[in-house]
This record gives C-alpha cells, structure tokens and sequence, in this order.
C-alpha cells in the first residue's frame, strides 16, 4: 500500500528541518527512493500547504527548497 501524499510531505518536512535547505534534486531522490513516481506529486502538495518554500540559489540558480516552519496539523 503507497504512502499518502500527506505522510510523504511530512517526512520531507521533517528531513528539511533537521537538515536545512537542500537541492530540490536531492529532495526528489529522496521521496522517490520511498515512493517511486511521486516526488512531484509530494513537493508541490507540501508547497500549497506551505510547509515548504521553493526558490532558486542566486549565484548558480540551483533549485531549493526549505522548511517554512513546524505545522500545527496536516489535517487543515
């Protein structure tokens, strides 16, 4: 049985806040090495529930995201 949407977005949370910022690259990997063919899916579902922030490196332009802050809840 695959993982929800939801589970994957808060094991990326919680990888970026112990971590920090990481390549979107690396991010991807990582979610597709647990649940193959979703990363997208995940990143942009925690990205609209702004868990995440997505952005561009100044200096390479290299893909990035980070952690925005500790939810309260997933169910809102």
């Amino acid at each position: 049985m695959p993982l929800r949407t939801d589970i994957l977005a808060r094991l990326l949370l919680e990888r970026l806040l112990a971590h920090g910022p990481s390549t979107e690259a690396e991010i991807r990997d990582a979610i597709e090495a647990r649940s193959p063919g979703r990363s997208e899916e995940v990143i942009q579902w925690a990205s609209q529930a702004g868990l995440v922030r997505h952005y561009h490196r100044r200096n390479d332009d290299v893909a990035m995201l980070e952690a925005r802050s500790r939810p309260r809840s997933l169910a809102a």
